[in-house]
């Protein structure tokens, strides 16, 4: 167990940061502190957090924040340990700080969740704003990792993503090949190319290829609802957009259980052909409003104890 102290003059940095090191197994935090004076404590690392956001301000006014990392009192151990955060999101600081705090070979086991509930979604025109809506209800601590298809071109969905991350309490973030999949985090399929999910033992993976010629959505709704079937319990969400993407493939996934599925309502969406070919498959079991879809999503997880309960 790594131990650690934090000090700040700032009540709420230092809820912050302990909020985040109680996401990381494998460190715990011994104690928080106002200042160096107070700080007469054995631990392996601080995390001192100044008070200096008027000093780092990106050109959105959004404040950057720095947190060092020391071995003992004022004194920074290098500048690789330096972590910066952008956003009030603990699940964002969660891979840096124990990046920088865990031993190797610890870092990967504490921060992937086991394989059980997934939440994938699909969209189309006017899903940046329904997303808004939806993923802005749910908690910093949600138990889940959410998976998202947006019909967009390459190039706007990394934006999309960093947009909604500065909006919204859980992570998101454009998804990479490759990478495991971390509860609380959003991941947004890379405009252009397909997001299907992987199971390799407990653990679910992002796989991101390029899109086919004769794909004709890209990212696919229905590709990545398929590959849900890996998981033990999975939600999915259709929100408003042209066309029926995800609905020719809500059948298959409902057969292999486990599955809820919900559809955006027609008051709702901005355009209704997704939600109603996806209603019209007969395998929907609730049509709700998108501000609705959040707020079951975030109190389902809280009745049931997590979606890995």
């Amino acid at each position: 167990m790594v131990t650690v102290a934090i000090v700040s003059p700032s009540l709420f940095k230092q809820q912050f940061l302990q909020t985040a090191l109680r996401q990381v197994e494998g460190i715990e935090a011994n104690a928080a502190f106002s200042n160096w004076e107070e700080a007469i404590v054995t631990v392996d690392a601080f995390l001192y957090a100044p008070c200096e956001e008027w000093e780092h301000m990106d050109v959105a006014g959004v404040p950057r924040h720095t947190v060092f990392v020391l071995e003992r009192h004022q004194q920074v151990v290098d500048s690789e340990r330096t972590v910066f955060w952008q956003t009030a999101n603990a699940k964002a600081l969660t891979k840096d700080l124990a990046a920088k705090l865990l031993p190797c070979g610890k870092r990967d086991e504490a921060l992937l969740q086991p394989l059980g509930e997934v939440v994938a979604i699909g969209a189309s025109s006017g899903g940046p704003l329904a997303l808004t809506h939806v993923l802005t209800k749910l908690p910093s601590d949600f138990s889940a990792p959410i998976v998202i298809a947006q019909h967009m071109p390459a190039g706007f969905t990394k934006s999309l993503a960093a947009r909604l991350d500065r909006l919204c309490r859980i992570h998101v973030k454009e998804a990479s090949h490759g990478e495991a999949l971390l509860a609380g985090t959003a991941y947004i399929a890379p405009g252009g190319a397909q997001l299907e999910l992987n199971k390799r033992g407990a653990r679910l993976y992002a796989h991101i290829s390029p899109a086919g010629k004769h794909d004709l959505y890209h990212p696919s709704v229905s590709l990545l609802f398929q590959s849900t079937i890996a998981c033990t319990t999975k939600t999915l969400v259709v929100l408003t957009g042209m066309g029926n993407d995800g609905s020719k493939v809500l059948e298959m996934v409902k057969q292999s259980g486990g599955c809820e599925i919900l559809a955006e309502s027609e008051k709702s969406a901005a355009i209704f052909g997704m939600p109603k070919a996806a209603i019209a498959s007969n395998q929907v079991d609730t049509v709700m409003d998108k501000d609705e879809i959040g707020r079951y999503l975030a109190k389902k997880d809280k009745r049931e104890g997590g979606f890995y309960a």
